[in-house]
Protein backbone atom coordinates (compact mmCIF):
# COMPACT_ATOMS: atom_id res chain seq x y z
CA UNK A 1 0.00 0.00 0.00
CA UNK A 2 2.81 2.39 0.86
CA UNK A 3 4.59 1.83 -2.44
CA UNK A 4 1.36 2.12 -4.44
CA UNK A 5 -0.38 5.06 -2.77
CA UNK A 6 2.14 7.10 -0.78
CA UNK A 7 5.50 6.83 -2.51
CA UNK A 8 4.36 7.91 -6.00
CA UNK A 9 1.86 10.52 -4.77
CA UNK A 10 3.28 12.27 -1.70
CA UNK A 11 7.06 11.87 -1.54
CA UNK A 12 9.66 10.94 -4.11
CA UNK A 13 13.03 9.97 -2.72
CA UNK A 14 15.51 9.70 -5.56
CA UNK A 15 17.72 7.41 -3.46
CA UNK A 16 15.18 5.12 -1.82
CA UNK A 17 17.61 2.62 -0.36
CA UNK A 18 15.83 -0.69 0.29
CA UNK A 19 13.01 -1.55 -2.08
CA UNK A 20 9.83 -3.55 -1.74
CA UNK A 21 8.75 -4.50 1.76
CA UNK A 22 12.17 -3.50 3.14
CA UNK A 23 11.62 0.09 2.01
CA UNK A 24 8.53 0.18 4.26
CA UNK A 25 10.10 -1.68 7.19
CA UNK A 26 13.22 0.51 7.21
CA UNK A 27 11.96 3.92 6.07
CA UNK A 28 13.83 7.15 6.00
CA UNK A 29 17.19 5.63 5.12
CA UNK A 30 17.26 8.11 2.29
CA UNK A 31 14.67 10.69 3.43
CA UNK A 32 16.08 13.16 2.35
CA UNK A 33 19.28 11.98 0.77
CA UNK A 34 22.58 13.70 0.32
CA UNK A 35 23.00 17.41 0.77
CA UNK A 36 19.82 18.39 -1.03
CA UNK A 37 16.76 19.89 0.59
CA UNK A 38 13.33 18.47 -0.02
CA UNK A 39 11.50 20.53 -2.62
CA UNK A 40 7.73 21.00 -2.43
CA UNK A 41 5.96 20.45 -5.76
CA UNK A 42 2.35 20.41 -6.98
CA UNK A 43 2.75 17.04 -8.71
CA UNK A 44 5.15 14.22 -7.79
CA UNK A 45 7.20 12.85 -10.67
CA UNK A 46 8.38 9.38 -9.59
CA UNK A 47 11.65 7.74 -10.62
CA UNK A 48 13.76 10.86 -11.06
CA UNK A 49 17.51 10.29 -10.94
CA UNK A 50 19.77 11.30 -8.06
CA UNK A 51 20.81 14.56 -9.73
CA UNK A 52 17.40 15.91 -8.64
CA UNK A 53 16.44 16.70 -5.05
CA UNK A 54 13.77 14.71 -3.23
CA UNK A 55 10.27 16.07 -3.78
CA UNK A 56 7.28 16.23 -1.48
CA UNK A 57 3.72 17.14 -2.39
CA UNK A 58 2.87 20.77 -1.60
CA UNK A 59 1.17 21.00 1.79
CA UNK A 60 3.01 17.98 3.25
CA UNK A 61 6.03 17.99 5.55
CA UNK A 62 8.59 15.37 6.49
CA UNK A 63 6.90 15.21 9.90
CA UNK A 64 3.61 14.48 8.14
CA UNK A 65 5.22 11.66 6.15
CA UNK A 66 6.64 10.15 9.38
CA UNK A 67 3.23 10.45 11.09
CA UNK A 68 1.59 8.73 8.12
CA UNK A 69 4.22 5.97 8.21
CA UNK A 70 3.63 5.55 11.95
CA UNK A 71 -0.12 5.26 11.32
CA UNK A 72 0.54 2.53 8.73
CA UNK A 73 2.72 0.60 11.19
CA UNK A 74 0.23 1.01 14.05
CA UNK A 75 -2.65 -0.05 11.80
CA UNK A 76 -0.70 -3.10 10.65
CA UNK A 77 0.12 -4.16 14.21
CA UNK A 78 -3.46 -3.63 15.44
CA UNK A 79 -4.85 -5.55 12.47
CA UNK A 80 -2.48 -8.44 13.17
CA UNK A 81 -3.44 -8.41 16.86
CA UNK A 82 -7.17 -8.44 16.08
CA UNK A 83 -6.77 -11.32 13.63
CA UNK A 84 -4.72 -13.23 16.21
CA UNK A 85 -7.40 -12.67 18.86
CA UNK A 86 -10.14 -13.71 16.45
CA UNK A 87 -8.23 -16.84 15.40
CA UNK A 88 -7.55 -17.92 19.00
CA UNK A 89 -11.20 -18.07 19.98
CA UNK A 90 -13.38 -16.77 22.81
CA UNK A 91 -10.84 -16.52 25.59
CA UNK A 92 -8.04 -15.27 23.39
CA UNK A 93 -7.99 -11.70 24.73
CA UNK A 94 -7.81 -13.02 28.27
CA UNK A 95 -4.93 -15.38 27.37
CA UNK A 96 -3.04 -12.66 25.53
CA UNK A 97 -3.52 -10.20 28.42
CA UNK A 98 -2.41 -12.81 30.97
CA UNK A 99 0.64 -13.66 28.87
CA UNK A 100 1.67 -10.03 28.39
CA UNK A 101 1.10 -8.95 31.99
CA UNK A 102 2.10 -12.29 33.55
CA UNK A 103 -1.00 -12.15 35.76
CA UNK A 104 -3.98 -14.45 36.00
CA UNK A 105 -7.53 -13.15 35.59
CA UNK A 106 -10.09 -15.06 37.62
Amino acid sequence: MWGVFVAPNLYNCTDDGPTGIWGFVFPGMGWPHGYYRVVQVKHIVPDMDMSHPDTIKAGWTMTGIWVLWSAFVTGSLLSALLVAIWMCGENSFRRIFETITMTRIE
